[in-house]
């Protein structure tokens, strides 16, 4: 979203009402606002971002990736719980990217699945 957060979000906003179905804008303002340390408002745009179609599956990974370190934040365990449960079982899912997320789990208190 580059310097002018509130320009990029009205624009992503217009992007978001045009097509209801799709995540995508909820998801790139919900990386922003993440990147912000803004976490309750990333978490309520991935879970939106997440409920709703995603172009790639690397999108919707990463989605899912960050929506677990901001529930962390904000201490919601079992949502993060969960979030981390279907992320981990993604067959796409490299070995590296699934070794530094079990490791994450123990700093967030979360069973890590093998």
């Amino acid at each position: 979203l580059g310097n002018d957060l509130p320009q990029a979000a009205a624009a992503l906003g217009e992007w978001a009402a045009k097509e209801p179905e799709l995540g995508l804008a909820d998801y790139l303002v919900a990386k922003n606002l993440y990147n912000r340390a803004r976490w309750r408002d990333a978490y309520v745009r991935l879970e939106r971002a997440l409920r709703r179609s995603l172009p790639l599956e690397s999108v919707r990974r990463e989605a899912l990736r960050t929506f677990v370190f901001a529930a962390c934040a904000l201490d919601e365990r079992n949502v993060a719980q969960g979030a981390l449960d279907n992320y981990l079982t993604d067959p796409g899912l490299s070995s590296a990217r699934k070794s530094g997320m079990q490791r994450f789990a123990k700093s967030c208190r979360l069973s890590a699945m093998p």
